[in-house]
């Protein structure tokens, strides 16, 4: 029997964690079995009773005998170790346990900090250990790849294996609007990369001129005191939402504000739910929106508040959106990003 060893940081409301558990689905359909190590997670982290649907659970700091046991008892096991403390952790165990496990690395990371003299020797440090190990390695974007590249990641055996749709929408749920009146939409958490700035900077321009629009922002860390007192009126603040269908169908458009990303899932799920995308060009967003007719890249503001402007004062048809949605719908299949997977894994 095939056996894969997942080896990752928590299981919180990630991206990552989102897509170990599709892939835990799909791995099962097919026979292989599954467990999962989480570092430093517990049973009370958001993804934990998705993932444990699947298969075992481990989580090492509370049951750290188990590790042991996992490793001891599939010596044949592949290991996808995700993010660099999977990295880290895979190969730590596999020493310390002396066990002789494949272990592929699954890179999540699509940027860093240049100036912080930490990550660079970070990254030059896993560069030349992938090199004397010689792995395979996952990239969750094209964006990701190309950095990685750039530090000396051994390039024996690599693939850029995309996220597409991996979170599970209720695309039938689109009756009701969650908010009472017109509005554009934002979906992130508050962090620098994502670009609150520019968001803040573009709805101050724009919201004013339109009195009957407001900003909704779903999201965690985002509290009112971030919102100018000139916006205050016109904003929403959500906090994560579960529900996020009905929200993306009755926006009139998605805001995309980020400095700096991988694989945006955003941009995918708003995409499948026929939603109008104006957003800066950043990580793999170009790719994902290159056959998406409602996404539009711009290089400036003064642009972002054009295109804005056009969708509030011409909204498109249902219909447009309707067949747009469709066709991203098939485009983000995530079964694609599974096969791609278990090809990868087990060639």
């Amino acid at each position: 029997m095939k056996t894969l060893i997942h080896i990752i940081p928590t299981l919180g409301n990630g991206g990552a964690e989102t897509v170990l558990a599709r892939l835990l689905e799909e791995f099962s359909k097919d026979g292989v079995k599954q467990i999962v190590i989480s570092i430093e997670g517990n049973l009370n982290d958001f993804n934990h009773t998705q993932i444990a649907r699947y298969c075992a659970v481990i989580h090492a700091k509370e049951d750290f005998h188990l590790v042991k046991k996992a490793f001891k008892a599939n010596p044949e096991a592949t290991v996808l170790a995700w993010m660099y403390k999977g990295i880290l952790k895979a190969h730590q165990w596999k020493s310390k346990f002396n066990t002789q496990q494949n272990i592929i690395w699954n890179i999540r990371r699509s940027s860093f900090r240049p100036k912080e003299i930490y990550q660079k020797t970070s990254l030059y440090f896993f560069g030349l250990f992938s090199k004397i190990v010689k792995t395979s390695i996952i990239y969750c974007a094209y964006q990701a790849e190309t950095m990685h590249n750039r530090y000396g990641f051994y390039k024996g055996k690599s693939a850029v294996i995309q996220n597409r749709l991996a979170k599970k929408l209720q695309l039938n749920n689109v009756d009701n609007s969650p908010i009472e009146g017109k509005y554009i939409l934002y979906i992130g958490r508050h962090n620098h990369a994502k670009g609150p700035d520019r968001l803040l900077e573009i709805a101050q321009k724009l919201l004013p001129k339109n009195p009957l629009y407001s900003l909704v922002i779903a999201g965690s860390g985002w509290t009112n005191e971030m919102i100018p007192n000139i916006l205050k009126e016109q904003t929403v603040l959500l906090g994560n939402v579960k529900e996020i269908v009905p929200l993306y169908t009755h926006a009139t458009a998605l805001v995309f504000t980020s400095y700096t990303e991988g694989y945006p899932n955003v941009l995918v799920e708003a995409a499948v739910c026929g939603t109008p995308i104006v957003g800066f060009a950043a990580g793999d967003s170009p790719s994902i929106l290159a056959d998406y007719s409602l996404g539009n890249l711009v290089a400036s503001k003064q642009d972002f508040c054009a295109q804005l402007q056009q969708l509030i004062d011409q909204p498109l048809a249902s219909e447009v959106r309707e067949t747009a949605a469709k066709k991203a719908l098939h485009h983000f299949d995530f079964k694609q990003t599974y096969q791609a997977y278990h090809d990868f894994i087990f060639p």
